[in-house]
This record gives C-alpha cells, sequence and structure tokens, in this order.
C-alpha cells in the first residue's frame, strides 16, 4: 500500500496547490483590470494556472525520458520515481480544473468535452498511479501538454484581443498548430497501433479505458485542429 499512498499524497498536495493558487490570483486580481468582469478574471486564471501545469509536465516528462530511455521503450512495466510524481501531480491539477469547469454557471459545449476529456484522463492516470504500470504510456499520453503550452497561450492572447495579423499572434498560432498536429494527432495514432498491437499484454481493463479514451480523444482533437485551423488562417485570410 505504500506505493498508492504515495500517489494519494502527491495527488492532495498537487490539488490543494492549484487551489490554494487560483485563490490567491483571485484576491490579488480582483481589483487589477478584472474588476467588475468576475467570469474575465476567473477565465485567465484558468488560463494561467493551465499554462504552468502544462510547462511543469512537458519539462518533467521529457527529463524523465531523458534520465530513463526505456520508458519510451518499454510502455507497460518501466518505471521511476520520478514519472511516478508527474503522473499523481497532473492528476491533481486535472482533478482542479475539472472542479472549476463543474462550476462554471453556464455550462458550454466545450465545457462539457473537457470535463469528460479530465475524467479519462484522471481515470488513465489513477490506474498507473494504483498499479505501478502502463507510466511510459500515460508519459507519451501527456505529452499533449507540449500543445497546451500553445493552446492556452493562443487563449490568453486573444482574451486581450490581440490582432490576430501581429507577428506575435501568427508565430503562437503557426505553433500551437504544429504541436498540435504532433501531440494531438500523430502520438494518439501511435498510441492506437501499439494498443492493437500490444492488446494482449495489457490488462483487460486498461484496454477498455484505452479504448474509451480514444473514441472521445481523437474526435476532439481532429475537432480543436479544425476550430483554431479555421479561426487562426482560413477566417483571417478572408478578412
Amino acid at each position: 500500500m505504500a506505493v498508492p499512498l504515495k500517489g494519494l499524497c502527491i495527488f492532495i498536495l498537487s490539488f490543494l496547490i492549484f487551489r490554494t493558487a487560483e485563490l490567491i490570483l483571485v484576491r490579488r486580481l480582483k481589483l487589477s483590470i478584472f474588476l467588475g468582469r468576475p467570469e474575465i478574471l476567473r477565465k485567465w486564471i484558468n488560463i494561467f494556472l493551465s499554462i504552468v501545469h502544462a510547462t511543469v509536465v512537458s519539462v518533467s516528462i521529457l527529463i524523465c525520458f531523458y534520465r530513463t530511455p526505456k520508458l519510451m521503450e518499454d510502455l507497460i512495466y518501466t518505471y521511476s520515481d520520478l514519472s511516478y510524481c508527474v503522473i499523481a501531480m497532473s492528476a491533481g491539477y486535472f482533478f482542479h480544473d475539472t472542479i472549476d469547469l463543474m462550476h462554471e454557471r453556464n455550462l458550454s459545449e466545450l465545457s462539457t468535452v473537457m470535463i469528460i476529456h479530465h475524467i479519462l484522463v484522471i481515470v488513465g492516470q489513477s490506474y498507473s498511479i494504483i498499479t505501478y504500470k502502463v507510466t511510459g504510456f500515460v508519459l507519451v499520453n501527456l505529452l499533449a501538454e507540449i500543445n497546451s503550452i500553445f493552446l492556452h497561450l493562443r487563449l490568453l492572447l486573444n482574451l486581450y484581443n490581440l490582432n490576430k495579423k501581429s507577428l506575435t499572434y501568427i508565430i503562437v498560432s503557426i505553433v500551437n498548430l504544429g504541436t498540435l498536429i504532433v501531440f494531438r494527432i500523430m502520438i494518439p495514432c501511435f498510441l492506437v497501433r501499439w494498443i492493437l498491437i500490444n492488446k494482449a499484454k495489457l490488462p483487460l481493463h486498461f484496454y477498455i479505458i484505452c479504448i474509451i479514451g480514444i473514441i472521445f480523444l481523437v474526435p476532439m482533437n481532429l475537432m480543436i485542429l479544425c476550430r483554431c485551423f479555421k479561426k487562426d488562417f482560413l477566417n483571417s485570410f478572408s478578412d
């Protein structure tokens, strides 16, 4: 029970850190430029914390792969202490963000989709935390957070109404689209192939989790790709 307890402690600590950070930011910023605009303030804080999480996780995953290269070869049984901590910490953040999304006054279609996404991610991460297995698989899947840095940076620029024809916005849009294709389309396709090839090695319940995740996440990522391409390129060129 020592390992699940360790994972649970990291999960709870991560959750509390993000909740506390949110409360501090709300108190510090509510009398700033967001005065009288609580919805914009909430959105800004959500985006900011998402960027922080995505950056920390992305850098940590690259360190994990550098220190333990076998994590990229054996996605089921290879394990390291750092990779375990990264997964538990990330699960804590996704739980925090899920609660935030559920507290929205008018739950949008996108927010509903994100809640389902977060729940699926948390279930997969929890399995890895409890069993010590599929660490490499979860880390490869979390490489999508590299794209999340630029995806949320793009949202932040939109929040500030930055001109879409400015150099900064164009660079962020291009990098966002490129990382989106690599980390949210190509890597999931690789994981689908890997799951099918290694079906016999995977526990049945984790295999079912993967199939459900694929059915939901791949169309969601394609939807994000289409929306970003349409808003940042097709609409911009037509203006």
